[in-house]
């Protein structure tokens, strides 16, 4: 009886007990429980993460319902998921921002967060694949590895983070698990081992197979059940020859059991014990010589996806390693990484932390080692999607939402007052763990915005300061020849979601200018500059005079720190001094010679710098700092840069590919390859200028007679040639 399990449940919440439902149907049989403090062996943080449409957020509330944490699943279509919460991503049928779930299996908890797609969100995956343990990967069976899953990939492989893969959507006609498993090898260069396979008569999908378990998916019209494959059957044949080739392609990735299925079982499948799987399984996984790749249909079927919670919980390390880590540095004290933030209305704004040792404990004051400074006091919050419920503590492993962090942003790291700051290594596991931060990704579209009315300009100004502290992929800045407020973004899409939520949320009916593309400048070679600055103060002449080296340097992003160079023997600038020179070489590069973009890649080495009179000021070093940053770029032959996509496009055998590729080298591109995926479709991959992809959709959609599909990612910057740069700078200034 429902209304017997809601009021008991409700009852043990109150007063902090467990429950379990032993045994009522297949899909409970594993049980519910509700553990505040489960042991840091048993607790799993995983991101869902894919390719847009790949059904990530289906298979999230299916994974749920399995759980027992719903009693009736939502879809994507009629905007009834948990984890799209958002009235845009109802609306959209699409995920936006990252939600953060909790849900028990096999007395493990699993913390699962549900990311974007889209790659205009891609700084949700970035941020949330930092703090993580593991990643399930979805591919659409129909496509196999594509753009995104490339990007989400790398980001995986910078923090070693072990992978499962679930190829759904296997229920579409043209679903291709073979095809999927070689993409998985073929593109991210990882030997792909299929644990649980479909099973098929014809082109007709009948259920699943699990090779690990023995058992099988028969799926019906009525009822879909997990039985065990039984001997002299068609399963028990295909379950054989499947569990055959995955202890083969173990035994090629693990020595270990290697020598256990070919030398001491002498290949024989029947003596190869589940736990022998399973633990072969994990040692590929956590090393990353190969990964499980499970099949399903989360839509057709939610019990198909089941295999990927025993996966998760058998595969994915518990965050012990990481927190034993990170004890060696700090001791038993609390340490975390705030990794997003909201903005709730009833709560207000909202950390999400991941708590690395230690335990964090409500009421209490943390430091903020990045950027040194004391927060608090806090408030602790147990995050289920848009549901914050408060606690008294978090213990490690745990990610939970923290109120009280009013100065605080995106990949800043805490510690406890407690904690002796001094004693912690600059260079260890423990401080790359905690303490490195999260990187952001620079914008590559600008516009400009304007409140409908002047009486509208101090709520919008704090409306973006909001959305600007939630989303770090957005900036926002004052141009310094028209007044305007230029909004800095990822894409169109982007630029789209933060008028809704300006409309929305704020009320705030804003207008935009045209979207535009962000550029950069980079110099060409080495430079030393001297420059000086004189100033009358009180009728006392005053001078700064500085000389710097810039230099390129590939690969060095937005300038952040200046190099010292001085004479042997020189003294160090004071503190006031080097905070006035870098802030004088940071707001030059902000605005390069050609075309005011920001200069990237570039050294600065601060050669020397003499000051007369004691009383030289702070403002005058910055100044000197400026013009001498300034004045040096003029010499060292800048250049323009532009934002380089590559894009996938897939296009029915019949249409005329010809053309497709005339309008791709008409806007610039680079073809890279052109590959006839099956007899149904071809591909084609290229690279091409940000610039040229506008209106491209629109004009392949017309050649394919809207039957192609188009995927693009960004891949980094080149410089643009000589004429086009010329063009651009005439375009834009009339020089």
């Amino acid at each position: 009886n429902i209304g017997i399990l809601e009021n008991l449940n409700e009852y043990c919440e109150m007063n902090r007990l467990e429950w379990r439902i032993l045994k009522i149907a297949p899909v409970l049989t594993r049980g519910r429980s509700f553990s505040i403090h489960p042991p840091i062996e048993k607790i799993r943080n995983i991101g869902v993460v894919a390719h847009i449409n790949a059904g990530k957020t289906t298979l999230t509330e299916r994974l749920l319902f399995l759980s027992g944490e719903l009693r009736r699943m939502g879809d994507v279509e009629s905007g009834s998921t948990v984890t799209d919460f958002l009235e845009v991503e109802q609306e959209r049928g699409m995920t936006i921002q990252s939600a953060i779930v909790s849900l028990p299996w096999n007395e493990h908890r699993i913390n699962l967060i549900d990311t974007p797609g889209h790659v205009d969100f891609g700084v949700e995956v970035q941020r949330c694949v930092r703090v993580l343990d593991g990643l399930l990967v979805v591919l659409d069976g129909s496509a196999g590895v594509q753009a995104q899953t490339l990007t989400v990939w790398r980001q995986a492989a910078k923090y070693t983070l072990p992978s499962i893969f679930l190829v759904n959507k296997m229920d579409k006609p043209q679903a291709d698990f073979t095809m999927s498993l070689s993409s998985i090898e073929d593109k991210l260069g990882m030997k792909a081992l299929p644990v649980v396979i479909p099973l098929s008569k014809g082109n007709v999908l009948e259920g699943f197979v699990d090779l690990v378990s023995g058992e099988y998916l028969k799926m019906s019209e009525t009822k879909d059940e997990w039985v065990e494959a039984k001997p002299a059957s068609h399963e028990f044949d295909i379950l054989s020859e499947g569990r055959e080739n995955l202890c083969l392609g173990l035994s090629d990735s693990d020595e270990s059991f290697a020598s256990l299925f070919l030398e001491k079982h002498a290949g024989d499948i029947s003596r190869v014990s589940r736990d022998d799987i399973t633990s072969a399984l994990r040692r590929v996984s956590l090393s990353r010589s190969a990964c499980a790749v499970a099949s399903g249909s989360a839509l057709r079927s939610a019990l198909s996806v089941r295999p990927c919670l025993d996966l998760v919980c058998n595969l994915v390390p518990s965050p012990e390693k990481a927190s034993e880590l990170v004890k060696k540095s700090i001791g038993d004290h609390f340490s975390g990484v705030l990794f997003k933030i909201i903005h709730n209305k009833g709560r207000g704004r909202i950390g999400f932390t991941r708590v690395y040792s230690g335990e964090l404990k409500g009421g209490r004051h943390v430091w903020n080692w990045t950027r040194g400074v004391k927060e608090g006091p806090i408030e602790l919050f147990e995050v289920q999607s848009d549901s914050l419920d408060p606690i008294k503590s978090a213990k490690e492993g745990s990610i939970v939402g923290v109120r009280g962090l009013e100065k605080s942003l995106t990949g800043d790291a805490f510690i406890s007052l407690e904690c002796d700051k001094r004693s912690i290594p600059e260079e260890d596991a423990a401080t790359h763990i905690v303490f490195d931060g999260i990187e952001q990704p620079d914008p590559v579209f600008y516009c400009s915005i304007e409140p409908p009315d002047m009486k509208s300009r101090h709520p919008l100004e704090r409306a973006l300061k909001e959305l600007v502290v939630e989303d770090p992929s957005l900036r926002v800045r004052e141009d310094s020849e028209s007044g305007q407020t230029i909004l800095e973004s990822m894409g169109e899409l982007h630029v789209e979601i933060v008028k809704d939520r300006l409309v929305r949320g704020y009320g705030i009916n804003v207008f935009f200018g045209p979207l535009q593309v962000s550029y950069r400048e980079v110099v060409q070679h080495a430079v030393e500059h001297t420059a000086l600055i004189e100033d009358t103060v009180d009728g006392r002449m005053y001078s700064a005079s500085v000389t710097f080296r810039i230099e390129p340097e590939a690969g060095l992003g937005k300038w952040k720190k200046m190099k010292l160079a001085l004479p042997p023997g020189t003294r160090v600038p004071r503190p006031d001094w080097m905070q006035g020179l870098k802030e004088g070489v940071s707001s030059a590069l902000h605005h390069g010679p050609l075309l005011s973009f920001p200069v990237y890649d570039v050294s600065v080495s601060l050669l020397d710098l003499t000051a007369s009179g004691g009383k030289v000021g702070a403002n005058l070093v910055c100044a000197a700092a400026h013009r001498c940053i300034e004045e040096a770029l003029s010499k060292c032959g800048v250049r323009l840069v532009e934002p380089v996509m590559e894009l996938e496009l897939t296009l029915p055998v019949d249409c005329p590919s010809q053309a497709v590729l005339q309008e791709l080298t008409r806007r610039r591109a680079t073809i890279e390859q052109v590959s006839g995926e099956n007899e149904r479709e071809r591909k084609i991959r290229a690279t091409l200028p940000l610039s040229s992809l506008a209106g491209l959709s629109t004009a392949v959609r017309t050649i394919s007679r809207g039957l192609s599909h188009l995927h693009v990612r960004p891949i980094g910057h080149e410089v643009l040639d000589a004429g086009e740069e010329s063009r651009l700078i005439k375009m834009r200034t009339g020089r």
